[in-house]
């Protein structure tokens, strides 16, 4: 049995809940390609892709921190076909010097 089917349902939004919202537009502006398609002070909407998918990002209330019995999105991730690929990406992020691994 494969691990990711691709009939699997498609989600239109994920939203986040982020302590810096500057930095993590950042990340997933200047990093993963996102486009911004929205922002104010404390939410950041960015397009994902062609289909109307966005990623919309929430700043935490005077950069708070989280509890760990806490409900809520503090993170995402993306599945890549190949290991192959996983090993592109992660020497492409390296070439970026981005060096804020603080999420």
């Amino acid at each position: 049995m494969a691990f990711h089917d691709k009939t699997a349902t498609q989600v239109t939004n994920i939203e986040l809940n982020v302590r810096d919202l500057d930095l993590m537009t950042t990340f997933y502006k200047n990093i993963l390609g996102l486009s911004v398609k929205s922002s104010d002070d404390n939410t950041t909407v960015l397009s994902v892709g062609t289909g109307g998918h966005t990623l919309t990002l929430h700043l935490l209330e005077d950069g708070r921190q989280t509890s760990p019995r806490e409900a809520g999105l503090f993170h995402i991730a993306f599945l890549l076909p190949t290991t192959e690929d996983l090993a592109n990406f992660l020497y492409f992020v390296a070439q970026k010097k981005y060096g804020h691994w603080r999420w």
